[in-house]
């Protein structure tokens, strides 16, 4: 029975578990990797859109500006400028604070830096609401000193120009207020740290600059409610969503990212919505790759053991090649060495087939001759009891044969020369090392 020899080969259930808790401790590891991975990217976004935050809220400051200069030049009243100059001392701290943020490298140091800049965001922030009444209050008391100035010829003191520049920048605060409402909302959903897709996130910031671009006050009220409302409604479902499920969504979708590495398969093929539907989705999706990778890992296992038993039972392996043929089959041949010019010839298929044949050594293809054919029947025969050896070997490792393709038995119909020019050849022993470093990643492609 020492023809080509074509098997499937198993685990035992207690070797496939011990695979198994393996397989699991690794992807435990990884999980964590990519999580600390993505909490940092969190942080770095958070941080840039907390700068943008600042730059808004510095921007809201410079349209006091001009009330605050007449405020001091009509009234002598500088409590306007001083409160600028105090949020903007502060806005200024915040973004030192992120510069410092920025470069720091371990995780506890990000958050506890990402959550101090957007304490005092939010804190900065409710200071800016509070100036929008407070700078309404003192806009009232300059139109008192204004009008009686009007009156003893300020307009000729003052300019037609500048009193009607004054008047529009008093229409144009209640369009500004409701600017800041939303677009601080908007801020608030884009930089916390709450689960929203991308492309919901572009759509609010787009939005917000449309609003942003409006002048007309009753305009942007109704864009407010018919644009932007439904969106933030999309967002605080998000929001709401990932205060009960975000964990095992972040957990879950890492998995997914890892199960795609490590089985070479594109993330972003498919798209799991951030909401239950989305979630039971990804966790099957996530069931069928680990599946598939308990499989991959039990195939590498097996044909790994198998290189060890080769050599421990003294067949050096010799070199190896890869082929793929027309129908998109792919193979990986090892060649081991049998003695007297004779090798072993092990072959991986994609579709879990392992073939091993027996077969003389030359540099060249051709046809055994008769007395090749002759000694090549006796080597098979002899080979018998050592395929009977290796499959013992296999089985004290946890390996058993699943599926028998074919036994067929020594006969010259079976003899052949194996072409050692067809291989990569491996010319010493650490070399041979080397090669089979980087034959393992390789092999890995075939048992996928």
């Amino acid at each position: 029975m020492s023809g080509p020899k074509i098997s499937i080969y198993t685990l035992t259930p207690a070797q496939l578990e011990v695979l198994r808790r393996q397989m699991e401790e690794e992807l435990k590891r990884l999980e964590e990797e990519e999580r600390l991975r993505r909490e940092k990217n969190r942080i770095f976004v958070q941080l840039a859109e907390g700068r943008k935050r600042v730059e808004k809220m510095d921007e809201e400051l410079q349209s006091y500006k001009e009330t605050s200069q007449l405020m001091i030049e009509w009234k002598q009243d500088a409590s306007v400028q001083a409160r600028i100059s105090d949020i903007k001392l502060k806005l200024e701290k915040i973004v030192e604070k992120i510069r410092e943020t920025y470069r720091k490298t371990d995780i506890d140091s990000l958050q506890a830096g990402r959550d101090l800049i957007l304490k005092d965001i939010e804190s900065v922030r409710d200071e800016i609401l509070l100036m929008s009444s407070f700078v309404s209050d003192k806009r009232e008391q300059l139109d008192a000193a204004l009008s009686g100035t009007v009156s003893t010829g300020f307009e000729q003191f003052m300019g037609q120009k500048k009193l009607s520049e004054q008047i529009s920048a008093q229409k144009q605060e209640k369009l500004q207020n409701i600017d800041f409402k939303w677009l601080n909302r908007i801020d608030e959903l884009v930089c916390k740290e709450v689960k929203i897709s991308s492309v919901l996130k572009e759509r609010l910031k787009a939005a917000g600059e449309q609003l942003m671009h409006i002048t007309d006050y009753e305009f942007a009220c109704n864009f407010a409610a018919i644009e932007l409302q439904p969106l933030i409604e999309q967002a605080e479902k998000a929001q709401a969503f990932y205060l009960d499920y975000g964990g095992e969504y972040e957990r879950l979708s890492a998995r997914y990212e890892i199960l795609c590495k490590t089985l070479k398969t594109d993330s972003e093929s498919h798209v799991f919505p951030f909401d239950q539907k989305g979630l039971d989705q990804l966790s099957a999706e996530i069931s069928r790759m680990e599946k598939q990778r308990l499989e991959a890992a039990e195939r590498e296992y097996i044909s790994d053991e198998m290189t060890a038993v080769m050599e421990e039972m003294g067949y050096d392996i010799l070199g190896s090649r890869e082929v793929i043929k027309k129908s998109g089959t792919k193979f990986l041949n090892e060649l081991y060495d049998y003695g007297n010019g004779n090798a072993v010839n092990i072959t991986y298929a994609s579709d879990g087939k392992i073939t091993m044949e027996l077969g003389k050594m030359d540099s060249s293809d051709r046809i055994p001759d008769t007395s090749e054919k002759a000694v090549l029947v006796g080597t098979m025969t002899e080979f018998c009891s050592r395929f009977r050896e290796i499959e013992g070997r296999l089985a004290e490792k946890g390996i058993l044969a699943e599926k028998r393709l074919s036994l067929m038995p020594p006969d010259e119909a079976f003899a052949q020369i194996i072409n050692t020019e067809d291989y990569i050849l491996y010319q010493n022993k650490r070399e041979n090392e080397e090669k089979r470093r980087k034959e393992r990643n390789v092999k890995s492609r075939y048992i996928d």
